[in-house]
């Protein structure tokens, strides 16, 4: 089902609504989906913006990259010729969705280009100036985690850098926004989007949109995040039952445990116990081949005195 015109880019068969132990809200499925199946596509980003690395090489509307066999070439924009486009189509489009906004800040920069977070911040805070968001979309975006006190207590370069960029963003900008509200726009940045990628998997940027960012994480995810360029789709992965919650996993479960519990207490502020019972299992494991003569009870005491801070459910609010 789609959803009414407060969120006209978004085609969902979901709905919001409260996610069980405590974690905020979450995405439900408002009917039967098969495997392969969308749970939700975005037509339209809140925010979308390309790594610095990429600028060079990918059209900044429709976030193609460039084709070096096909002899084609990307064209700078005449105003500030730090983002490139593959025609005028794609131009037109980015200049109506954003860029008419922060090409005279780029511009002024030049050479100099802003770091990719604080180019997301711009774009949100101008496009939210200029009155380009619904109310609908602004009061969702409100709504979304920030963890500043996750932030300032476990990741103090995280926060800095968020101040830094708010400092910049405000000057740069000229928005009447106080800088704390400003900051607040990169904290949810930081804890909500997506990694804009290629349809193989590519990085290539960054993508939020504030109803794809309230479906939570489980290791045992039922749902995947794929774009084609900035429409972003979310298919699922397994057979999913009206009224089940949609989980997605933050992070690639191919990598080793230990990199993938570190990626999510860095960026999410969680410890998944999902990832404890792998770990769990292969540290009794050898304890069994190393100790023999431990009672598994003794073992499961010895595992908790060093896993004693890993007892988070591995489900995490969006």
């Amino acid at each position: 089902m789609a959803l009414s015109n407060p969120f006209p880019s978004v085609h969902t068969r979901t709905v919001p609504g409260p996610a069980p132990n405590g974690l905020g809200q979450g995405l439900f499925a408002s009917t039967d989906i098969n495997p392969g199946e969308d749970v939700l596509h975005i037509d339209t980003p809140f925010v979308a913006v390309l790594d610095t690395q990429r600028l060079t090489d990918t059209c900044s509307g429709c976030f193609s990259q460039q084709e070096v066999a096909s002899g084609s070439e990307l064209r700078a924009c005449t105003g500030c010729r730090t983002v490139r486009y593959c025609n005028r189509t794609c131009q037109a489009t980015d200049w109506k969705f954003a860029h008419s906004l922060e090409c005279g800040v780029f511009s002024k920069l030049a050479p100099r280009v802003l770091p990719i977070n604080a180019r997301a911040m711009l774009r949100m805070v101008l496009r939210s100036a200029r009155r380009k968001y619904t109310a609908a979309e602004l009061d969702l975006f409100v709504q979304l985690e920030m963890h500043v006190r996750d932030m300032r207590r476990q990741n103090v370069a995280q926060w800095e850098r968020i101040q830094l960029s708010s400092k910049a963003v405000r000057a740069y900008s000229g928005t009447e926004m106080n800088e704390e509200a400003v900051a607040a726009f990169g904290a949810k940045l930081d804890v909500n989007a997506f990694n804009l990628t290629t349809p193989l998997y590519d990085r290539i940027g960054l993508y939020l949109h504030p109803y794809a960012a309230l479906i939570n994480h489980s290791c045992a995810s039922n749902a995947v995040v794929g774009f084609d360029g900035a429409y972003l789709t979310i298919k699922a992965l397994r057979p999913i039952r009206q009224n089940e919650q949609i989980f997605i996993s933050y992070v690639d479960a191919t990598n080793p445990v230990d990199r993938r519990r570190t990626e999510l207490r860095d960026r999410y502020f969680f410890d998944c116990s999902e990832l404890r019972e792998q770990v769990e299992k292969a540290y009794l494991l050898m304890e069994a081949v190393s100790n023999p003569g431990v009672e598994p009870g003794e073992a499961v005491d010895s595992f908790d005195s060093v896993a004693r801070d890993e007892t988070a459910a591995c489900v995490v609010e969006g």
